[in-house]
């Protein structure tokens, strides 16, 4: 087992928090130095290049907040709390973001820290301060404590990784030199109107019909119209189901929000919500290939490379007709300027719909069009293939990087990873393999106590948690310290949207009745699928947990559930704890309804564990994300 050294981040390297320099001194910008925004911090995992840049004097003038060499820079406010990048020059950050700078890189692995805060976005917003907007300010980041092992297996851990970054960096980089030919292609056809006439020779440098139009103030391609946006496509606007209605969240749909807009294209979000949560809310689903307006604070463009919906602060304007997102992407960009110069708002500048739908574009003829897709398409074909390969890659880095900052995978000397007693992990590639292999165990689950008077929707929390660390399914769940034991909300709604979509069981409130689900017409499908994801092993560990409770009453499971999970985290940290330790820890550090069960009950109950081989192993992710109420 890999021992962990508590470390608080300030022990690591100098916290700086970020500062603008003055903007009344023109002299202060646009120099050879990056001044980086949050925005950049969307952008890779390697900052090298930044819209906003200073002069030696502006990064003089806030020399004290400056940063230099190899550091790591993580957002603080607001959205980007815990968006994390790598900066390797000498530059400074305005004051949204936290930098750890001056690393002790003889001790302390800067590429291994920046893996670690991937893992911690969530827990960064859990400790941040909220008025208005939620702030990590910097007393509060630089005392937070990373669990760190030796520095070689540090240096171990973060050669494993950076291969599988690059390539995402890779994938970055041949994006934004594609979308720069894509750009250059559509300015050459609609902004010089060069575009091959009939004779396959240069528009307007070859004399073509010109007409000025003086509501655009230029001129356009004689047999050209002049449209408002909003008369010859569709355009939305985004919300957000109410917060407090747990049934909205976590489901299949995703929900993009204003921040996530700055990723060319969007293929990704932190949230989901349900299909309850649309047809509930403002919220629509946008197709892929929409061009997605970001219309509050950082005013900004991109396309989905994904079907999902949107926030408030998202327009979002379809495809019609002969009008593809490759010719209103780059008109939309390109009226940015004029929408920043006619926003509103003094503390975060915004615009509304109605600006977006009363866009004035020019409408070529429909000859044109078809030929400029024709040369366009494949360019945007391949943004949005590489796009989604580099979600895959990430999502199988994330995968890999909760074990083997947990040490439950462990690296060799020579630079290859050695899986210990699961030789299953590795075999899961991807997020979307691992949700459906968790919607498969749960239809199992459920199939084989869903008659019993004492299944309800706790029991079957908790034996979805107990399979999934005693049978050590990689299943992408992120189960925390709750009332009644381990409890993952997100995976859990997600759980029971998918099953009933499938047909398979939904959750039923009967007066009188305990049992929360019921099975659907196409139950007996899922069957199938259980040979295919579950080795023998695997199988037998579930299949001894759901005899052993069965027929238990919840309180048993959670007992077991809520002892499993807080004896697996000491495991997780490098201790091994006597029972005393483990039970303290759940009467004082779990949640304060623990109380209502008297210890010598919870001392009983390791034994029986004991008794029964269910004994953990320090599989997985730590419970300590925080208290939950469900």
């Amino acid at each position: 087992m890999t021992n962990f050294t508590p470390t608080p981040i300030k022990k690591i390297g100098r916290v700086v928090t970020g500062k603008t320099p003055s903007t009344a001194v023109a002299e202060n910008f646009d120099g050879e130095f990056m001044f980086v925004t949050p925005n950049e911090l969307h952008t890779d995992f390697m900052i090298k290049h930044s819209e906003k840049t200073l002069t030696r004097r502006g990064l003089d003038s806030i020399r004290t907040n400056s940063i230099k060499g190899l550091s790591i820079a993580v957002g603080c406010i607001g959205w980007d709390i815990g968006n994390v990048a790598l900066i390797n020059e000498e530059c400074a950050t305005n004051q949204q973001i936290n930098s750890i700078t001056e690393i002790n890189q003889d001790e302390y692995n800067p590429y291994y820290l920046y893996y670690w805060l991937l893992t911690k976005k969530a827990y960064l917003f859990q400790i941040s301060t909220v008025t208005r907007t939620p702030i990590l300010n910097k007393t509060t980041f630089e005392d937070v404590i990373v669990p760190l092992p030796s520095k070689l297996i540090q240096d171990k851990v973060a050669s494993v990784l950076l291969p599988i970054s690059r390539k995402i960096s890779l994938n970055n980089a041949v994006n934004a030199e594609l979308e720069s030919a894509a750009r250059t292609l559509y300015d050459y056809w609609f902004t010089q109107s060069d575009f091959p006439d009939v004779n396959g020779k240069p528009y307007k440098s070859s004399g073509g019909d010109m007409v000025w139009i003086e509501e655009l103030k230029r001129e356009i391609p004689k047999g050209w119209k002049v449209e408002r946006l909003k008369d010859v496509t569709d355009i939305v606007l985004g919300g957000t189901p109410s917060t407090g209605v747990d049934e909205y969240w976590g489901g299949e749909f995703h929900w993009l929000n204003s921040g996530e807009v700055s990723n060319f294209p969007a293929v990704d979000s932190e949230l989901f919500v349900t299909q309850s949560g649309i047809d509930n809310s403002a919220t629509k689903l946008m197709p892929k290939r929409t061009t997605v307006i970001s219309i509050t604070g950082n005013i900004r463009a991109s396309i989905l490379g994904i079907d999902t919906c949107a926030n408030q602060s998202v327009v979002g304007v379809f495809e019609s007709g002969t009008l593809k997102c490759q010719y209103l992407y780059p008109i939309i960009t390109g009226m940015l300027t004029s929408y920043k110069a006619v926003s509103t708002g003094n503390c975060q500048t915004h615009i509304n719909k109605g600006t977006v739908e009363d866009t004035k574009i020019v409408i070529p003829t429909d000859a044109v069009l078809e030929a400029y897709y024709a040369k366009s398409e494949p360019i945007y074909k391949m943004i949005f293939s590489n796009a989604l390969q580099s979600k895959d890659l990430t999502e199988f880095r994330d995968f890999l990087l909760s074990l083997l900052m947990n040490g439950q995978v462990h690296v060799a000397v020579a630079n290859d990873v050695k899986i210990e007693e699961q030789p299953a992990v590795a075999k899961e590639p991807t997020k979307r393999a691992a949700v459906f292999k968790r919607l498969v165990l749960s239809a199992y689950i459920l199939d084989n106590i869903c008659d019993e008077p004492t299944a309800g929707r706790v029991k079957f929390e908790k034996l979805l948690f107990l399979s999934e660390q005693c049978a050590q399914l990689p299943l992408h769940s992120e189960f925390q310290r709750a009332a009644a034991g381990p409890y993952d909300a997100k995976a859990l709604y997600s759980i029971e949207n998918q099953l009933k979509q499938n047909q398979w069981f939904k959750r039923q409130k009967v007066k009188g009745e305990s049992r929360a689900y019921t099975r659907l017409s196409k139950v007996n499908d899922y069957k199938q699928y259980v040979g295919t994801n579950f080795d023998a092993t695997q199988k037998s560990a579930i299949d001894k947990l759901i005899d052993l409770f069965k027929t238990s009453r919840t309180i048993q499971c959670e007992i077991v559930a809520t002892l499993y999970g807080a004896w697996n985290d000491f495991l997780i940290e490098g201790i091994k704890p006597v029972d005393g330790q483990i039970v303290d820890e759940v009467l004082t550090n779990w949640n304060e309804s623990k109380e209502r069960i008297g210890r010598n009950r919870w001392l009983k109950a390791i034994q029986w564990m004991r008794d029964n081989e269910i004994v953990p192993v320090g599989y997985g992710v730590s419970t300590k994300g925080g208290n939950v109420s469900g």
